[in-house]
């Protein structure tokens, strides 16, 4: 086919480094969502919004594992959802803090069902339009790279479907966690104010919903600077390892570490993995004094790690 020994090395490198990021990220998804559902405190409605944004994170892996990567190495012709998960649990949040009463109501087991199969209904919607001939969004092995086709259709979908919507949807998150934050702030500076027993439990539960507030902003900024790295690093004057890297290796890292900041901010889902890595351990001759003090071991370590 005429292409050079280095052309092929090249290909080969890209295909193995895509698929290898893809099933890191496969890894990582399917560990947190087992610790999810090992986890009693994690069966509501978080919990089921933090699947769903891991499975829809395993649906990009698999893209490029079983498409970008098998195109590199074996040379195809050139011939993506969405999500919407953060701006659900951003919702989630700001319901749960402003009215603990509402949020039980509107995320009861049947409505959260509704909920979320419905931003599920509007990503397929706009994936659909992918599809098209004239929209259609391939992977290009000639060009290392996710693009959109050469059209008008093509460059609307690229621009207003993929650029700009998702613009719009990350700014809404970190609008409604800014809301979240300060009704967090006004309802901690009354219940500190009264110096109650009820108080200083509802003021526990306050702290938490701050740190749940810090991993929104973090996972709002690590979504913008993959639709970031995507868009600059896909110019027409970029190397191909560049827009390799914008559009398939820095997007699946983006997502790896997405997770990995869910995993990082919950802690019932780092105790429970802490117990499995201790379960895993254990030999049948350590008694439960012995084993309390590792975990208790293994706590302070994580805690000062």
């Amino acid at each position: 086919m005429g292409f050079s020994i280095l052309s092929l090395d090249e290909e080969a490198i890209a295909g193995v480094t895509t698929a290898m990021v893809g099933f890191m990220g496969y890894v990582v998804s399917t560990v947190l969502m087992v610790l999810i559902m090992k986890t009693p405190s994690c069966r509501n409605a978080f919990g089921y919004l933090c699947i769903s944004r891991l499975v829809s994170h395993i649906g990009i892996y698999s893209f490029n594992v079983f498409w970008a990567a098998p195109a590199l190495l074996l040379k195809f012709d050139d011939s993506i959802t969405s999500s919407y998960i953060g701006a659900r649990i951003a919702i989630n949040r700001l319901i749960a803090v402003a009215s603990p009463l509402l949020y039980s109501r509107a995320f009861s087991d049947w409505n959260l069902m509704i909920f979320i199969a419905a931003f599920w209904l509007l990503s397929s919607a706009q994936s659909i339009v992918l599809l098209w001939e004239e929209c259609k969004y391939v992977f290009s092995p000639s060009q290392f790279a996710w693009v959109y086709a050469s059209t008008e259709c093509g460059l609307f979908a690229s621009f207003y479907l993929d650029f700009l919507f998702c613009v719009v949807v990350i700014l809404t998150v970190l609008l409604i966690d800014s809301a979240t934050f300060f009704l967090i702030r006004r309802r901690a500076k009354d219940l500190f104010n009264k110096r109650c027993s009820s108080s200083q439990e509802q003021l526990a539960k306050l702290r938490v919903h701050k740190i749940f507030f810090v991993q929104g902003i973090l996972c709002a900024i690590n979504q913008a600077l993959g639709i970031a790295s995507y868009h600059s690093l896909l110019r027409e004057t970029a190397t191909k390892w560049e827009r390799i890297a914008g559009t398939t290796l820095i997007f699946q890292l983006c997502n790896i570490i997405d997770a990995l900041i869910l995993f990082s901010f919950i802690k019932p889902f780092r105790e429970e993995f802490r117990r499995s890595l201790c379960r895993r351990g254990r030999k049948p001759s350590v008694n439960r004094g012995k084993s309390n003090l590792i975990l208790q071991c293994l706590d302070a370590a994580f805690i000062l790690g």
